[in-house]
């Protein structure tokens, strides 16, 4: 996906002005948009313009104590998004976005699935071609027998 654009339900929210849900749709964004800083806030700017959804005060979060990770702190500060969108909470959900990524090294994990992914679904399709195939020759052999 390139921009929020393509993001059907995320137009929709905005013009309906559902705000809870412009906040999930701006929140999913940030991992699949890759935590692009431009495209995101182009996003909130559409938002703004169109509908009621501006940032909030900003609540610190509740609990970092069960936070062992970054991937930890990223999921949970992200999830609070939907609570409290701040700029603040915003700009420490793409601090820790990028930390994530660099730690885990995301971006080529999840290249290395698809590819992985790819490949298990032909192997499966082969398989189902071929008992498929075998099925209909048993049932043809009995239909003619």
């Amino acid at each position: 996906m390139e921009d929020y654009k393509n993001f059907k339900h995320f137009l929709e929210s905005v013009r309906s002005n559902e705000l809870y849900a412009i906040k999930l749709e701006l929140a999913a964004m940030i991992i699949l948009l890759n935590g692009s800083h431009q495209k995101i806030n182009e996003a909130i700017a559409y938002a703004q313009t169109n509908s009621d959804f501006d940032f909030e005060t900003h609540q610190p979060s509740q609990s970092k104590k069960s936070l062992i990770t970054v991937e930890d702190s990223f999921l949970y500060e992200n999830g609070e998004l939907s609570n409290n969108f701040s700029q603040e909470r915003l700009n420490e959900v793409f601090r820790l976005y990028h930390l994530m990524c660099n730690e885990r090294d995301v971006v080529n994990e999840i290249d290395e699935t698809k590819k992985k992914d790819f490949k298990g679904s032909n192997s499966t399709k082969k398989v189902v071609i071929v008992a498929g195939v075998v099925v209909t020759a048993y049932f043809l052999y009995k239909i003619l027998k």
